[in-house]
């Protein structure tokens, strides 16, 4: 964990939750402009459980304060968690928590169940906006895509 600087970028390297070692990325230029963060592998829902400490949920979202773009895990539905307590990934609700406490423009859902086909990830997908909508966020929410360039 810590930054590692380049003449024109920065990466952060952040510890997440997730049985073993696990790091996440803010990637961004060094003089400011846009960030994104790449959180894979993380379980939001055991923030009160942190093998971090306490504090670790609060200092994530400052880490990642203002990233234009959080790409995040987002394996189970809300109600499939239940039964994964501890496996090491979030819900769609707690990506979606950490893109508005941390201000992110853009939220890319990663890191798929395996057993989720494109039509129940479609609904996945439409389901955390309608969510997003209903709370007043103002935010860009697809499913990430193997395969996609993004342009910040």
């Amino acid at each position: 964990p810590g930054p590692v600087n380049g003449l024109d970028w920065q990466v952060l390297a952040l510890e997440l939750q997730h049985p073993g070692r696990t790091l996440g990325y803010r990637i961004g230029a060094a003089s400011g402009g846009p960030a994104v963060a790449y959180l894979t592998d993380n379980e939001l829902g055991g923030r009160s459980r942190s093998d971090q400490g306490k504090d670790w949920y609060e200092g994530l979202v400052q880490a990642i304060a203002g990233v234009d773009v959080l790409i995040h895990d987002a394996m189970y539905r809300p109600e499939m968690n239940q039964d994964r307590v501890g496996w090491g990934h979030s819900t769609t609700t707690e990506a979606l928590d950490l893109a508005a406490d941390c201000g992110a423009s853009r939220l890319l859902l990663f890191h798929h169940d395996p057993n989720h086909d494109d039509g129940t990830l479609d609904g996945i997908v439409e389901h955390t906006r309608q969510a997003a909508m209903a709370r007043g966020l103002s935010l860009t929410i697809d499913a990430a895509r193997e395969g996609q360039t993004l342009r910040l």
